[in-house]
């Protein structure tokens, strides 16, 4: 592991962005957050050095801002790679100043998009592209073309000469040691990295750095107070230091002995149960679309008889508006989920998995860990995969026929 994957960029800066949001806030700042990366624009991403630069425009800081924040929730590994934020920076800067960008860094810019979906880093791909403000039709295409990027490599039939490794009996006695005390998961999970290259993250706050920021912005503890313009849906409430907090996907270091109410509220932030129902339909909306035989068409069954059940019989009526919409009405992938995601009867989905109890995600866990003992998860793909996901599925009830189709649906790209 490299010290570029250990440290990431934001990490390294983190400690002069809150110094300069400390001035901020101080000051009475409306925007604490966004003045610090005002300032941070100024600063070269690989050499460090103070560059003048042009006052720089709002638009501008939050999209840097946004995209700061979505290269960070990445695993470590799926992280942009400092000459790669660079190159956003110096294009950002450039386009927002009025200058000639030039057909030489926007055309870097798209070979270095289409080179991440190349690798198969969805996530970088989409963060980047994120930063222009495309014509309506061709956002539309740039996210169908992602998103069935994404599914083809999360379907991509793989030989068994091609994935199979041999799980050390070391491993297996860690998960079944882990299974039996929950404390013990994270050296599992390190196990499990370590020995198959399958990295397993929770999508969680940073303690280290939610504590660095309350010491200088005590606005949770009531030490002091934020500026107005920090109320409930205001730009600063978004774009203020919780917003830095965002949850990040890494393996988690440590864990509780059984999922009390703390760590189950953790568990269940609306944007972990977000990020797993839309890993659900988006995999069944393209098993159901695909014509050749995937080998996992018996899931379709279980999943729909498993939805029905808390959902109702309308649910099939949801996968044909969500064509609709994507084919007739030219929405994206991720406005047809918003939608489907928030209205009857789909809304039922994200509120069975929020309703889940500390005892059931605990009873999953364990249940998962012990499977995993003894299975043969060598024949799977290396790579990031949400725990998240595969323990809500669990504690949820839904059955795979497939373990296997499990780590895909929720494999990280």
């Amino acid at each position: 592991m490299t010290s570029e994957i250990s440290s990431t960029y934001y990490a390294r800066h983190a400690a002069a962005i809150r110094r300069l949001a400390a001035a901020a806030f101080a000051r009475g700042d409306a925007e604490p957050v966004l003045a610090a990366m005002r300032e941070h624009l100024r600063i070269d991403p690989v050499s460090g050095e103070l560059r003048e630069a042009r006052t720089a425009r709002n638009e501008l800081v939050r999209l840097y801002f946004h995209f700061l924040r979505d290269n960070e929730r990445l695993p470590l590994a799926g992280q942009l790679r400092v000459e790669e934020i660079r190159l956003v920076w110096e294009t950002l800067l450039a386009f927002f100043s009025d200058d000639d960008v030039g057909q030489d860094k926007i055309g870097q810019v798209f070979r270095l998009v289409q080179r991440k979906m190349e690798q198969g880093h969805i996530g970088q791909a989409w963060n980047v592209l994120n930063i222009f403000d495309y014509q309506r039709n061709v956002r539309v295409d740039n996210e169908r073309n992602l998103f069935l990027e994404e599914m083809g490599l999360l379907f991509a039939k793989r030989s068994v000469e091609e994935s199979a490794r041999p799980v050390p009996p070391e491993l297996r006695e860690l998960l079944r040691a882990a299974a039996a005390d929950l404390t013990r998961l994270p050296a599992a999970l390190e196990g499990l990295a370590r020995d198959l290259g399958l990295q397993l993250h929770l999508l969680a706050p940073d303690a280290e750095e939610a504590a660095a920021w309350a010491a200088i912005w005590p606005t949770e503890t009531g030490e002091s107070e934020a500026p107005a313009a920090a109320s409930a849906g205001s730009p600063a409430a978004k774009n203020g230091h919780q917003a830095l907090l965002t949850r990040k996907w890494r393996i988690p270091k440590e864990f509780p002995a059984e999922v009390g109410e703390s760590t189950r509220a953790d568990l269940l932030d609306p944007l972990a149960v977000a990020g797993v129902c839309d890993a659900l339909l988006k995999g069944v909306y393209f098993l159901i679309l695909v014509t050749e035989n995937t080998g996992f068409e018996e899931f379709l069954v279980t999943f729909l008889g498993w939805l029905r059940g808390f959902a109702g019989d309308e649910v099939m009526r949801s996968f044909s508006l969500f064509h609709s919409q994507l084919t007739l009405e030219e929405k994206t992938v991720n406005e047809a989920l918003e939608g489907l995601l928030t209205t009857e009867p789909l809304s039922k989905l994200s509120a069975r998995l929020g309703q889940l109890e500390g005892p059931e995600l605990t009873a999953g866990l364990r249940r998962l860990l012990q499977g995993w003992a003894d299975q043969e998860l060598g024949e799977l793909a290396p790579g990031d995969y949400s725990l998240n996901g595969l323990l809500f599925c669990e504690a949820g009830g839904l059955v795979f026929p497939k373990p296997e189709l499990a780590w895909r649906l929720h494999r990280i790209l």
